[in-house]
């Protein structure tokens, strides 16, 4: 079995609005609209309100902001795999879900260690 999480980046808690898409799960393709728990410069963990298969896919839009980003255009777009699932206090469920390269940002949250 392979570990799929390996986390070798900082994390920072920012919510942040998503947007997730995914061929895999249906006829039609998913689209869905969540924020994330953490993010790091190679992932996020999010909530989502429907089931995402571990393993799976997804392409990402993610709204940064600009002092974050280091500039004006501060959406992020990746495909990214998602890694594991944990359950929250009330019973959500969350996601972690690794990039497939990392995010390019100019702050120092990501330089926490």
């Amino acid at each position: 079995m392979i570990d799929l999480e390996r986390r070798t980046s900082a994390r920072a808690e920012l919510r942040l609005p998503v947007r997730l898409y995914s061929k895999e799960f249906h006829p039609k393709p998913m689209e869905i609209h969540t924020y994330t728990v953490d993010v790091s410069s190679g992932g996020v963990l999010l909530n989502s309100p429907r089931p995402l298969r571990v393993g799976s896919t997804l392409a990402v839009s993610l709204q940064v902001p600009s002092d974050i980003s280091g500039s004006a255009f501060s959406q992020f777009k990746r495909k990214a795999i998602v890694i594991h699932e944990q359950s929250q206090a009330g019973g959500e469920l969350c996601y972690g879900l690794k990039f497939e390269g990392p995010m390019q940002l100019r702050s120092p949250i990501w330089e926490a260690t």
